[in-house]
């Protein structure tokens, strides 16, 4: 069995926005207050756990450190109740954005079995250069030039620190992954709840900041 990472007792994190054993997904277990989640064995599904303050309003960030990755995981918010309450996170039949360890982005809607509405997007990185660009009878320009969205910036894998900020009055939510480049979505339901969803055993993950 693979070992979990200690976090050292700490104190610093409150319970409310801690994993909520309330609402844990079959097959997963809290350790360490609740700062810890990882996948046991045996149980042959996709698993969701919920943490974050239920009762935040304003804007609150996250970081959480991907203990194990054997199989796909997906790291977002939700609005709850999740439909279904076990699968894998792309395929939810209920509002979520998230971000997955092969470093795509996932927005799912309200829908059917047979007419699931989810859909990969490509967002734009925050950020971007400015660039002159010398137009003939006009003189110089200056433009403000967008990075491509890179796939692999926002892959994660074991010992990879997921950042989060969602922004509820503004309904955005941002993501980074090991302190590379940003990008935000917007258009997020302020009453979503963040998640971790898990597979495979040992899979993991740790809360290592939560600030409203």
């Amino acid at each position: 069995e693979a070992s979990i990472p200690s976090l050292s007792g700490d104190v610093s994190i409150g319970p409310q926005h801690r994993f909520d054993a309330r609402m844990l997904g079959r097959g997963l277990i809290l350790s360490q207050g609740g700062l810890i989640v990882r996948r046991a064995p045996g149980a042959n599904v996709a698993s969701f756990a919920v943490f974050g303050d239920p009762t935040a309003t304003g804007l609150s960030r996250y970081s959480l450190r991907i203990d194990g990755r054997r199989n796909s995981v997906y790291v977002g918010v939700a609005c709850l109740p999740l439909d279904p309450p076990e699968c894998f996170a792309k395929c939810l039949q209920s509002k979520a954005w998230m971000l997955a360890d092969s470093g795509k982005v996932f927005l799912t809607q309200q829908g059917t079995p047979r007419t699931p509405l989810g859909e990969r997007v490509v967002p734009m990185p925050d950020g971007g250069v400015k660039e002159e660009i010398e137009i003939p009878l006009i003189g110089v320009q200056t433009k403000w030039s967008k990075h491509k969205m890179r796939q692999h910036r926002y892959a994660f894998r074991p010992g990879s620190v997921v950042h989060m900020t969602f922004d509820r009055p503004r309904e955005t939510l941002s993501f980074c992954v090991d302190d590379r480049e940003w990008f935000t979505l917007s258009d997020v339901s302020r009453h979503a709840r963040p998640f971790v969803n898990l597979f495979a055993p040992n899979d993991g993950a740790s809360i290592l900041k939560a600030e409203c």
